[in-house]
């Protein structure tokens, strides 16, 4: 529903107080029951209507008795003519009458006075009760009601109405406003103010942050300014020096230069010497690969020769292995001496095996002797040290505890639990070791005790 100045849509949006879009039959009839029922200008009570005029009237409203008014049912209501009782329309006119000189100013005291002034809430809006929704009881409603004359003076007055609450509550939000504004501009100061000092304080540590930073880049200038002077001067000192080395560089240069201008005129005459030994060196190559050459020829033929005096001893070589071979046999046959000199080596490689073997089981005996006496001398030890536990712990009780105190008796008896406690590990270690390496004491023992 859009924004108007329609007195019928003010009187609607007064009625939805909730801004549904639409009022409920109860809304609508205690509001009229309000109105009808306050006093006029005169202080005369307005004229009654009947229960059937209510019905008509909710029944033009309500078409579809849903309970529920539109809009659009509201305004094609209260822009046609409803139809009331004769005596009820009389009794109207009469009232109109009597009251059509001050019926604008009653209206509008009486609406703004007693019919929105007790069902407003604390935001101006209007509200009603549902409980006044009794049509059977209470039929004696105000007669200046559904005409259009009494419609023009309930839109009047809700529109009186509404612009009264609309300034007061402006003059409230104008009033909030300015306290806001206030309460917003102390604020603002204040903070303002605590901003001023953060950053007087900020900028005086960035001066002093910045003074800081001055002193130490002039150091760092400083610094960096002697140092590059130091590498410039250094940088100076080593261009002289590679200055004079470049100069006298310069003049060894010259002079073997002129050395070698001297050598290069030798060589030249080195070089047509050379050329000359050289003509003379390819002659004498030239005859010897003659000779060379010849030397091929009867290499080849004294190979030849060679090749066939090698296959004639190969053959001679084969025939004296075979020869060999026969003589070996015919002295196997005739003298065996000689075929048993290999077993004799195989016999001599026994011995010396054996006699290898013999030294390693001595050696081994030895050392087994010696493990054997290390175990006794363990043994004895940890007997000697149990024989000094015990004889360490025969001391009298009685006699200890006679002349201690309290607390010196508890130490004692901490330090005998102690030394009972190494006692048993102690016997426990060598029972193992006896059980581990000598089992046959335990045999022993156990045969001596049966005997």
């Amino acid at each position: 529903m859009e924004m108007t100045d329609d007195p019928l849509v003010l009187v609607f949006k007064a009625l939805d107080t909730e801004n549904k879009g639409y009022i409920t039959v109860e809304q609508f009839v205690s509001t009229f029951k309000e109105f009808y029922n306050s006093c006029g200008a005169d202080g005369e009570r307005r004229s009654s209507l009947s229960s059937n005029d209510i019905m008509k009237v909710v029944q033009t409203l309500d078409p579809e008795n849903d309970g529920i008014i539109h809009y659009e049912d509201f305004k094609k209501a209260f822009e046609g003519n409803i139809n009331f009782d004769e005596d009820s329309t009389s009794k109207h006119s009469n009232s109109l009458s009597r009251n059509s000189d001050g019926q604008n100013a009653s209206v509008r005291s009486s609406f703004l006075s007693d019919g929105l002034e007790n069902k407003t809430d604390d935001s101006g809006v209007h509200m009603h009760d549902p409980t006044l929704f009794d049509i059977d009881t209470d039929s004696a409603l105000s007669a200046d009601g559904p005409n259009n004359n009494s419609f023009i003076q309930l839109c009047t007055g809700l529109r009186i109405r509404l612009s009264h609450d609309q300034m007061r509550r402006m003059e409230e939000r104008v009033e909030g406003l300015k306290i806001n504004r206030n309460t917003e501009s102390e604020t603002r100061l204040d903070r303002l103010r605590e901003e001023n000092a953060r950053l007087t304080a900020q900028i005086t540590v960035l001066e002093e942050r910045l003074k800081e930073a001055d002193a130490r880049s002039s150091r760092a200038l400083e610094a960096e300014r002697q140092h590059m002077q130091s590498i410039l001067s250094r940088s100076s000192r080593e261009h002289t020096q590679e200055s004079e080395t470049l100069r006298a560089r310069i003049i060894s240069l010259e002079s073997e230069c002129s050395e070698l201008r001297v050598q290069s005129a030798r060589i030249k005459a080195d070089n047509q010497t050379y050329i000359i030994d050289l003509r003379r060196t390819n002659e004498q190559l030239t005859e010897s690969q003659e000779q060379a050459r010849s030397f091929q020829e009867e290499l080849k033929s004294l190979t030849t020769k060679h090749t066939r005096e090698m296959e004639v001893l190969r053959k001679d070589r084969d025939h004296a292995v075979h020869l060999i071979a026969d003589n070996d046999a015919f002295l196997l046959l005739v003298d065996p001496a000689a075929a048993s000199t290999g077993s004799t080596e195989v016999l001599a490689r026994y011995q010396e095996v054996q006699e290898i073997v013999r030294r390693l089981t001595a050696e081994n005996k030895i050392l087994r002797q010696q493990v054997e006496e290390a175990q006794e001398e363990l043994l004895t030890q940890s007997l000697q040290q149990g024989q000094s536990l015990i004889r360490s712990s025969e001391k009298s009780w009685a006699s200890e505890i006679d002349n201690c105190t309290k607390e010196e008796v508890v130490e004692l008896l901490s330090k005998e639990k102690y030394a009972n406690e190494q006692l048993r590990k102690y016997i426990d270690d060598l029972i193992t070791r006896i059980i581990e390496r000598h089992p046959s004491l335990l045999e022993i023992a156990s045969g001596g005790g049966g005997s």
